[in-house]
């Protein structure tokens, strides 16, 4: 039987002891890719950070996923099972960016979605003419695909299972390769299929990974009804459009809905601007009121580093969280990824401390890629740990903890912001041990 694995690469660089052992979610788009995998073919999934890769193990092929922070790692990976013969097919967002890049350290490389490639590949393979590229010419075909979740048994994941109903996002902002990978496009899966996947998860708790869940206002409001009859517990990703409708709240709370990651990005409308966000800090007191009074938790996402922010900006974005009582809140520097505007735009101006600098060997976790225009690179590091830091302090906590519209409103509601909290208030000492750790900025310094 012929066998192929398929490998989820850990954080390249110093990143890799940070995160293991923090955050385990099972990687879905591996499972849909074994899903769709020809019959008769033996697939093995290994997961990097939690186990050894079997580079001895027998196997016709080797496909891994990239992503630009474990790109480094990836490529390592790959040259160890081609040292051996064995053909490796890298895919996934970087390669799709950078074929030429990924094309130097594999067999072959997948450029967009895999799913309708996969079947090309296997029989490529068996047939010794594997192509050095596999470009997917439209969105890869979606309906009656269960992913196959058994390849996650016994790896220890969070008893939280990523679900999947819509892939890309309508808004085009500069720092986002979510949008560069799919052009701006947007679409779901039939809620028929949505529905049947969630009915045969093992637990109540989902999380929909889709980049923006509230894209399509109708296909929405599809799923949410479909959903009802479930019970489940259920969180995801979406931009303030999900507070403009009232009935769409309503839905949301009685569907199950206990919180959304949304990416407010900035308190500064010149940030907005550039971002190309389409939104306006004007908006955000109004939405967040009404998130909050429809009992929907926010895991508000920060990003400093824009032109328009300063010294200033640290201490304002950490008392508006505070005072918002977000759930929890993800504070994170700009990072130019390739393909994406803001990347082209550091690289026209100059502001590049690396062309790439994901394989860079003094990469360290919290490093700046870029040359920020209100203060030095390291200043950027450290002002978004110590806003970290604070957010993350008991006080912190404390203070957001009692919030019986959100995260208090039930027994369950109150154990999982503690966990989650708890978990990230460790993440938190992780990263003062990353302040000790040699800057590649240091060396920098003198061009100030």
């Amino acid at each position: 039987m012929p066998r192929v694995f398929l490998i989820k690469p850990g954080l390249s660089g110093n990143r890799q002891d940070f995160y293991i052992n923090t955050f385990r979610l099972e990687p879905l788009a591996l499972a849909v890719l074994a899903a769709v995998m020809p019959a008769g073919w033996d697939v093995e999934f290994y997961d990097d950070a939690l186990e050894a890769i079997p580079f001895d193990r027998t196997a016709d092929w080797v496909g891994i996923t990239v992503e630009t922070y474990t790109a480094k790692r990836a490529y390592a990976i790959a040259s160890e099972f081609r040292k051996r013969g064995v053909p490796v097919v890298l895919g996934g967002y970087h390669p799709t960016l950078l074929p030429e890049e990924a094309g130097e350290h594999a067999d072959s490389v997948v450029i967009g979605e895999a799913e309708n490639l996969i079947e090309r590949i296997c029989k490529d393979v068996l047939q010794n003419c594997l192509q050095k590229t596999y470009r997917s010419m439209k969105p890869a075909e979606w309906a009656g695909i269960t992913p196959r979740r058994e390849i996650f048994k016994g790896k220890g994941y969070l008893p939280v299972h990523p679900v999947e109903f819509g892939r890309g996002c309508k808004y085009r902002c500069d720092f986002c390769s979510i949008n560069s990978f799919y052009q701006g496009a947007h679409r779901t899966r039939p809620v028929s299929d949505v529905v049947a996947e969630i009915r045969t998860l093992p637990g109540r708790n989902v999380l929909f990974v889709d980049d923006n869940f509230v894209n399509n206002g109708r296909s929405t409001r599809e799923l949410l009804h479909a959903i009802i009859p479930l019970k489940i517990r259920w969180a995801g990703q979406a931009t303030l459009d999900v507070a403009r409708d009232d009935e769409m709240l309503k839905l949301l709370k009685a569907s199950g809905c206990v919180g959304f990651l949304i990416g407010l990005e900035s308190l500064n409308d010149e940030n907005l601007a550039q971002i190309r966000k389409g939104t306006r800090t004007k908006q955000y007191n109004e939405a967040l009121r009404k998130l909050r009074d429809a009992g929907i938790a926010v895991n508000g996402s920060f990003v400093f580093g824009y032109d328009g922010d300063n010294a200033e900006s640290f201490d304002e974005t950490l008392r508006f969280a505070r005072k918002k009582k977000f759930f929890v809140a993800g504070f994170n520097h700009l990072m130019p990824y390739p393909g994406t505007a803001l990347y082209g735009r550091l690289k026209s101006e100059g502001r590049l401390l690396y062309e790439k600098w994901w394989l860079e060997q003094n990469d360290y976790f919290g490093s700046v890629a870029f040359l920020p225009k209100n203060f030095t690179p390291d200043q950027l590091a450290l002002g978004r740990f110590r806003v970290r830091r604070k957010f993350y302090s008991w006080a912190s906590i404390l203070g957001r903890m009692f919030d019986f519209k959100t995260h208090a409103n039930s027994f369950d509601n109150l154990a999982f912001f503690l966990m989650t909290n708890l978990k990230n208030r460790r993440y938190r000492t992780l990263e003062e041990e990353a302040e000790s750790l040699p800057s590649r900025q240091l060396a920098l310094r003198k061009i100030y």
